[in-house]
Order: structure tokens, then sequence, then C-alpha cells
């Protein structure tokens, strides 16, 4: 039976917490966002047991490298404005800010009493950091589960590679992610490049969206990988009056541009920071205090909550790893 791995995109599970749990200190100060995340790994490792948890952070500044491809990438993004709850309505953007920062730096500091490894490389994104983790020598015989909202991680999709969407609450696999976009994950990225993506203030070739894609081009369905230039070739060679194929000549550096910052087959990252990926998973302590993680919470105001699960499979991941390294 093959060992599995939960690879958590921090900051896409912070925000998402942040946003959707209400929860207030016993000061009356926003917690969701710190307390959410604890809650959704003690949920996500109540339906599945894995023997790894790897959380991984965007860096300072963001992808240097897609910033370099891209001046504009990411630009206008900003977190969300409050949690739902009435409590963080009247804060100021320096006030909201502030409590963001705080729940960030404390959720960090409760995952160093668990199990887990954390990564954060300066000038990395956690996509980069992640896509190297699905490809990693050390971790070529085990099961790896994304855990994100992110439509950027279908595309790594494989035999040995899944992504749970818990937005949607499902499990895409290779064979469920061509059944819905009618895309395979390693065309995938080059459809999103056709598409773009609003979020990072990529904009896509106007009027066409996945379904658009799909129909257009149905060859992207196939295992082999595609490139610009094939898709560049085909609308140039296909005679059928669509103003898509027209639309798609007329903006094709746009979708190459696109393709090079939104693949993860090459994750953008240096072989020192690979090394130092390496070495996080490889050197993990695999130590648990729960006490210290207790005091803390009391001490932070968490009120009571029922963290018996967590505790649970946090001792199951801290007893696998002694045995494999003994």
């Amino acid at each position: 039976m093959r060992n599995k791995i939960l690879l958590i995109d921090a900051y896409n599970v912070f925000f998402r917490a942040y946003t959707v749990d209400p929860s207030l200190s016993a000061n009356g100060m926003p917690i969701g966002g710190v307390k959410g995340f604890l809650k959704i790994i003690q949920k996500t490792l109540r339906e599945i047991d894995v023997e790894r948890v790897v959380v991984a952070w965007d860096g300072p500044g963001g992808s240097t490298k897609r910033r370099k491809i891209n001046e504009g990438y990411k630009d206008g993004r900003k977190p969300p404005r409050r949690a739902t709850n009435r409590h963080s309505e009247d804060f100021s953007d320096e006030q909201r800010q502030e409590n963001i920062s705080w729940q960030l730096s404390k959720t960090m500091e409760y995952l160093n009493h668990l199990p887990v490894v954390q990564v954060l490389i300066p000038g990395i994104e956690a996509d980069d950091v992640i896509a190297y983790m699905t490809k990693a020598s050390c971790l070529s015989d085990w099961d790896k589960i994304i855990y994100s909202n992110d439509k950027d991680y279908l595309q790594l999709c494989n035999e040995e590679v899944t992504l749970y969407r818990p937005i949607v609450q499902k499990t895409h696999t290779v064979e469920n992610i061509i059944e819905e976009f009618g895309i395979h994950p390693n065309n995938f990225a080059l459809a999103r490049a056709i598409v773009g993506d609003s979020s990072d203030n990529l904009p896509g070739v106007k009027g066409i969206g996945m379904k658009t894609v799909k129909n257009c081009f149905g060859f992207l369905s196939e295992e082999k990988s595609y490139t610009t230039e094939d898709i560049q070739r085909y609308c140039t060679e296909t005679d059928s009056g669509k103003k898509a194929y027209k639309s798609v000549l007329e903006n094709i550096d746009l979708v190459a541009d696109n393709y090079k910052v939104m693949q993860l087959y090459t994750p953008l990252i240096s072989y020192r920071d690979k090394k130092m990926s390496d070495y996080a998973l490889n050197n993990a302590a695999y130590e648990f205090d729960f006490t210290s993680m207790l005091i803390q919470m009391s001490k932070d105001g968490f009120g009571d909550y029922n963290w018996d699960t967590l505790k649970q499979k946090m001792r199951y991941i801290v007893k696998s790893n002694r045995v494999k390294t003994n």
C-alpha cells in the first residue's frame, strides 16, 4: 500500500478560512483564519489517512520569476476585506491588515507545534513548491494530494497526483478532469493560457472560455502535450469560419506569454531552492507538542473546541515517520 502526502496551499486555505469562519477570540478579535485553518486540517485528516503533511507558503514578494515574465502579474490582487462577522465591518484597512498579519503569524506558530513540514522560500510561490514536490524523487513512490481551490493545480494531476478543491468538495483525477473540462491535465495550462485568469491579472483571448476551448480544440483532451505553436498551426489550417480561431491567432503572443506564467510542469524554482525543499522533506523532526499548543490557544482566547481528531492524526504521523527513519 502506497504512502500518502498532503500538500497544502497555505495562503489559499488561510484566506478561505479567514473569509468564511466567523470565530472570535475571548477579547472579541477575529481569529477565523488561524482557527479555521486548523479546523480544515483536522477535518481533512479525519477523512483521509496520510503519513505526511506539507504546508507551503508563498514566499515574500511572490514569484520573482513570474514578475520578470509579466510585470503586471497579480497586480491589483487584494486580500478579502473582512471576515464574515459584524465585528470586523468597522475595522479600518490598517486594523484589518494588522489582524490578518497576526493571524498568519499565529497559524505558522501553531503549525510549529505539529509534525508537519512548513516551507516558505523568498521569491517563490507555493504553486512552484508544490509542483516541485509532486515530482521530487524522494516522493516518487508516494501518492500526493494537493489541497487548494486553485484550478492551476489541475495541470499536475496524474496517476500519483490528485487535487482536492474544498469549494466544490471534489477530488480531481485525470479521468474526471477530462470528463468535466474536455481537457487533459497535460494540456490544462495551455487551455487556461487561452482563457486567461483575471484573479492573477492575466487577460485571455476575449470572448473565449473553457467551453469554447473544449469545442474548438478537441485534441487537447489527448494525453499528448501540445504547445502554443500547435494551437497556432491548427488555427491557421482550420477553415471553419469560426471567429474563435481568428481571435486566437490575433492574440497568440498573449497566449504564449500566459502559458509561461501559468504552467507548473517545469516549476519556476532554482536548483538551490529545490534542494531546500528536499531538505525540508527529508529532515523534518516530526515532533508533536500538543500541550504547548493548547496552552497557547488558551492564551490567544480560542475558547473551547474539540481537537481530539487532530491529536490522534498527528500522533499517527509521528509514529509513521519514526518507523520509517528507524
